[in-house]
């Protein structure tokens, strides 16, 4: 008996696409939980296909219905909704400094949440929404600082970063596309930084 597919989400599974020049991909991964807090994603599916022409929405449409359909049946999932790959003129990229006061005396975590939020917001130009905030360096106080703040006591925590968003039409374009394709958008990333994530080690 033919193996039925179930919905991705009930066995913490993710799918991603990519639409470049001149194929689209998807790309689903069961996700595992590691000790440190994080993911480990196991690749169980993989499609690709070609003859994407950027000038006509249809056979973008067409291409990434098929690559979604060859990775599902590689998977024998069954995806609900995607992660996005954006790219090329689609991006934008500021580095910024944000100043953040103190208040408890002690920096938190939560101070770091907050340094960034602002930081991507701020680096995100009128038309466009922040998708990621890198660290270049941390200050406290003005004194330099290359290692995690977290727990130093200090009065303002300054970090330098760089900001990457993502034009609002690029991601109101995207949605409507893949609602025309049965699917939900859960997030849109910038390809190059997941590139980087993806074949990077920590010390990098």
């Amino acid at each position: 008996m033919a193996r039925q597919p179930r919905p991705a989400r009930e066995r913490g599974v993710v799918a991603a696409i990519d639409i470049g020049g001149s194929k689209a991909a998807c790309v689903i991964a069961e996700l595992t939980p590691v000790v440190d807090g994080g993911f480990e994603a196991d690749v169980i599916g993989v499609g690709q296909h070609g003859g994407v022409a950027r000038e006509r929405q249809a056979d973008v449409e067409t291409s990434l219905r098929a690559a979604v359909e060859a990775a599902e049946r590689m998977a024998g999932e069954r995806i609900k909704s995607v992660y996005v790959a954006a790219r090329g003129r689609s991006l934008g990229c500021r580095r910024i400094g944000v100043d953040l006061d103190i208040y408890g005396g002690v920096i938190t975590e939560d101070d770091i949440a907050d340094c960034f939020a602002q930081g991507a917001q701020a680096a995100a130009p009128p038309g466009s929404s922040p998708l990621h905030a890198l660290k270049v360096r941390y200050t406290f106080d003005g004194e330099p600082l290359v290692e995690d703040p977290v727990g130093l006591a200090a009065s303002v925590l300054s970090a330098e970063m760089l900001g990457l968003s993502v034009r609002d039409s690029y991601a109101a374009n995207i949605e409507a596309m893949l609602a025309r394709c049965n699917l939900d958008l859960d997030d849109i990333v910038a390809a190059p930084y997941a590139a980087a994530e993806a074949v990077m080690i920590e010390d990098e």
